[in-house]
């Protein structure tokens, strides 16, 4: 197989010995998988081609500090060299996450989140069929607002900035119509019904090329229904069996994906409804892989080099 690209967030700022992408990394590495790595700086479109200054991962050490990966120097490479090429910049999809990834599709690069997956949307509206997903309504006009608050009879609604990340912006009103922006230009959010088992966590499901590989609850601070490791509040990933609704929920979320060409996914359920497509940067790799799913990454990395091999 051709080798691979890895293009993160800048080296110095990832997590690296709980970064997923770098988790991955090593394991294609192991498998004896040509891999590179570089940063969206090092994208260069230069009269109708494109190329990276990527370098190599010559040695990865188990325990992956930053200074456990040995690396070559950065060469020149167009991005036709690649087999694939996992765009896994962190959210938000914004002008910088989607100038980058432009450069890299125009200049022909083999992209995983495929082109139809890495638009603002695609990761909040991105459901097959009303009975996944909660109470639904995508809008930036307060006029249109006030009708799907006037048909619904729930009395907590979330609203999610469209392009928001890590649950940024994300606010629960605990009843009456959520406040809008009065700009002329104003943004979407996404409005949904609360749903109060989303108290006791929310279900990770991580799928490799459409097959289901794991699972976890990732559990808010007590009194909170916000999930987020990296604020030190008390959210944590623990273990956790699925049921059988959400069995059949990730049934159909797998056939989407596949539909999709997409190989890297985690999708959240609270109860078997879908909150949230995960498929830009989908991470808790590592802290799934603490949970009992013993070599996980491996695993994944077993699945995409058979599915790429077809």
């Amino acid at each position: 197989m051709k080798p691979l690209l890895f293009v993160t967030d800048t080296w110095s700022s990832l997590d690296h010995p709980r970064d997923t992408s770098l988790r991955l990394i090593e394991e294609f590495w192991k498998a004896g998988q040509s891999v590179y790595w570089c940063e969206p700086s090092d994208i260069l479109y230069l009269n109708d081609h494109c190329f990276v200054q990527a370098a190599q991962v010559v040695f990865v050490k188990q325990t992956r500090s930053i200074a456990d990966f040995q690396m070559s120097s950065k060469k020149k490479i167009p991005v036709t060299k690649f087999n694939t090429i996992f765009y896994r910049v962190d959210p938000p999809v914004d002008e910088y996450y989607l100038s980058h990834y432009g450069l890299l599709y125009l200049g022909g690069g083999k992209l995983q989140p495929p082109p139809k997956a890495a638009w603002i949307g695609y990761e909040k509206l991105n459901f097959d069929s009303a009975l996944l997903v909660p109470r639904s309504c995508a809008t930036s006009s307060p006029k249109l607002l006030k009708k799907y608050f006037a048909g619904t009879s729930s009395k907590k609604t979330v609203s999610k900035p469209l392009n928001g990340a890590q649950s940024k912006g994300v606010i629960l009103y605990e009843s009456g119509m959520p406040q809008h922006s009065n700009s002329s230009r104003p943004s979407v959010h996404l409005y949904q019904e609360f749903l109060p088992s989303g108290e006791n966590g929310e279900t990770r499901l991580w799928f490799a090329a459409g097959k289901l590989v794991s699972w976890a609850k990732k559990k808010p601070p007590a009194g909170e229904w916000k999930f987020n490791l990296d604020n030190g509040q008390g959210s944590k990933v623990i273990a956790t069996k699925l049921t059988l609704k959400q069995k059949q929920a990730a049934t159909q979320i797998s056939r989407r994906l596949r539909r999709d060409q997409i190989l890297l996914a985690a999708v959240d359920l609270i109860g078997s409804k879908i909150i949230d497509f995960n498929v830009t940067s989908p991470g808790l790799l590592v802290e799934i892989e603490g949970l009992g799913f013993k070599n996980l990454s491996r695993k994944i990395v077993q699945i995409l080099i058979k599915n790429a091999s077809k």
